[in-house]
């Protein structure tokens, strides 16, 4: 089903990463967490040196590449 939704910007986030984790749709990543499937699997958020929002729990790493190409979906 196709939708328009409006998520609280911190709701995005979480959802954003959690589809980047597990390399799916936005979509898809917002079924599954308001379904409650794969919520073991959900990454957590925690502040890391300097502010920065960490994701835990997903055993991937990422550099310049990774980022510049979530810039450029947004």
């Amino acid at each position: 089903m196709r939708t328009t939704i409006n998520l609280g910007e911190r709701a995005h986030e979480i959802a954003k990463r959690y589809a980047a984790a597990h390399q799916i749709s936005l979509g898809e990543a917002i079924s599954r967490l308001i379904e409650g499937e794969s919520m073991a699997d959900a990454p957590t958020l925690v502040d890391g040196p300097d502010g920065l929002l960490l994701v835990t729990g997903t055993g991937r790493r990422f550099g310049f590449e990774e980022v510049r190409a979530v810039w450029a979906e947004e």
